[in-house]
């Protein structure tokens, strides 16, 4: 059975490697675009590295200087899921501590960048936790009415009533929603932004 991030195969009781998807498809597409018969299990790291002089420039996206953005105004609004089974959630995290490193610290990236971490969403979606409802409003509310949101909402709805089930604020990275021990655990009215969840 192969899982649907693709990460084994259980082949009469034997289980072996099978790639992400996403992988397979970077690899096909740009490593050997001329080779129909190459297979992943002939890539080499030189191979990799090939592939990464060729089209960093292109589609990488490890730059953590973005302070030409900065300057000309630009905001992002990042937010990662941690239940993403995709996308590892720490390296977002190591990116944007990389981004802070280079603009000079907390208070020059939070005047133009805010990471939300959402516990339980999956790969831009809801699953066992909330996703935030409306991240483009609140990047638009930060850029037209210069509101750096500190928190934004995320919601879990029903698909088949469209009834939000559960509701929760996310606090801007390195802060997180701290439950504060009284009311409805689906109020963002009763979290707090804090340092730890304890």
């Amino acid at each position: 059975m192969t899982t649907p991030a693709g990460t084994t195969t259980d082949a009469s009781g034997v289980t072996t490697a099978n790639p992400q998807f996403l992988t397979l498809i970077y690899l096909d597409t740009w490593l050997h675009p001329d080779d129909p018969s190459w297979t992943w299990q002939e890539l080499t790291y030189a191979n990799f590295q090939q592939s990464v002089a060729t089209f960093d420039n292109v589609i990488g996206t490890r730059n953590p200087d973005l302070s030409a953005f900065k300057a000309h105004g630009g905001k992002i609004l990042i937010w990662h899921g941690l239940a993403d089974p995709l996308i590892f959630a720490q390296g977002t995290i190591n990116y944007y501590q990389r981004v802070e490193q280079v603009v000079g610290g907390v208070r020059a990236i939070d005047s133009f960048a805010r990471l939300f971490l959402a516990p339980g969403a999956g790969h831009c979606v809801s699953a066992a936790g909330p996703a935030p409802a409306n991240p483009l409003g609140d990047l638009v509310n930060w850029v037209q009415n210069g509101r750096a949101p500190d928190t934004i909402l995320a919601t879990t709805v029903d698909h088949t009533t469209n009834a939000v089930t559960m509701a929760r604020p996310l606090c801007a990275y390195p802060f997180v929603a701290r439950y504060q021990g009284h009311g409805s655990t689906n109020d963002p009215r009763d979290f707090t932004c804090a340092r730890t969840y304890r």
